[in-house]
């Protein structure tokens, strides 16, 4: 399989206002606070968001393990 390059400014932009050369901590806007690179964020790792709602195999699982 063959990859074809892209430009990477095209599709991504940082995710807060850094301003040019900077390196060092910023805040993002969500709050977390990382490292800025200047070409890549230190720090950031993915978080599931975790819905409040259970999935019909987390009920399923739920009733079989706590089943009396």
């Amino acid at each position: 399989m063959i990859l074809k390059a892209c430009n990477v400014k095209a599709i991504a932009k940082p995710p807060a206002n850094i301003p040019q050369g900077y390196k060092g901590p910023i805040a993002l806007p969500t709050g977390r606070e990382v490292y800025w690179t200047g070409r890549v964020a230190i720090g950031l790792n993915y978080v599931p968001v975790r819905h409040n709602e259970m999935s019909s195999n987390e009920e399923w699982l739920q009733k079989v393990l706590l089943k009396k």
